[in-house]
């Protein structure tokens, strides 16, 4: 599976350009607002996220990537107004691109042409159900959180333990809205069905992909130097995307050899 993600990653290098595009925008963003602040200390971030590959997962909260400090005054117009606005355009967009981008792993595994004409329209047609997703997401982390909370650290440890369970077990929740075109709920039910087909073939999927994650981590930690960033950046986004490719390749073969799964 693995190869053959990098074999559509090769046949669609450009889907590999959004998430590095997006990376280092953000990147010179964080420098033209606040200049460039890091120190080399050790990050370990278990991140197997099924969307959109960004190297900020690749580091602790402590130490996150796109975090900066304002030095100086902002300018006059730059008023906390402004700052919502700014931060409610990007969630929009950044909504409709985890979906477009997801669109595109699907088009790339099934052999269609992975355009930005198509990116847009995976974007636009599933924007409302992914903001679904989300907040489905971020509600049912509220009593895991609340676990942590309320019995110190072994509430950590245990809504850890959850959350990547969670996580693990239903990894095709946003590839199954959007390949199958269900909504959230169903999407939710049937993303563990594919789940329980397959849990070797992805596993090993997301094993390969955890291990990435924290070996980008634990090096550009040591040296995070705004060039190793940024070619961290580009090898980041183009080795990610080559196994969210794989993973998009392990549904699809799940789906292939049970029959029940047929639309």
């Amino acid at each position: 599976m693995i190869g053959q993600g990098f074999h559509t990653l090769h046949s669609n290098l450009k889907v590999a350009l959004y998430p590095i595009l997006i990376d280092l925008t953000s990147i010179i963003a964080a420098v033209l607002l606040g200049g460039y602040h890091a120190v080399s200390q050790l990050s370990l971030q278990l991140s197997v996220a099924p969307g959109l590959p960004s190297l900020d997962n690749a580091f602790s909260e402590q130490i996150s990537l796109f975090t900066f400090q304002i030095d100086g005054q902002l300018p006059a117009f730059f008023t906390p107004g402004l700052m919502l606005i700014v931060f409610l355009l990007l969630f929009v967009i950044g909504i409709a691109v985890e979906a477009g981008f997801i669109g595109l792993l699907h088009r790339g595994v099934t052999n269609k042409e992975t355009s930005f004409k198509s990116f847009l329209q995976f974007g636009k047609k599933f924007w409302f159900r992914y903001l679904g997703l989300i907040l489905l997401i971020l509600l049912a982390s509220l009593p895991v959180w609340a676990l942590s909370i309320g019995l110190g650290l072994p509430g950590i440890i245990l809504s850890f333990i959850a959350l990547v369970l969670l996580r693990v077990m239903f990894i095709y929740w946003e590839f199954t809205l959007i390949v199958d075109d269900l909504t959230v709920i169903d999407a939710l039910s049937k993303s563990y069905k594919y789940f329980k087909r397959g849990i070797s073939d992805t596993l090993a999927v997301l094993f390969i992909m955890g291990l990435t994650n924290t070996i980008f981590g634990l090096i550009l930690s040591q040296v995070p130097v705004l060039p190793a960033l940024i070619v961290g950046i580009i090898l980041y986004g183009y080795i990610m995307t080559a196994l969210l490719f794989s993973l998009m390749h392990t549904l699809h073969r799940i789906k292939r050899h049970n029959p029940e799964f047929s639309q």
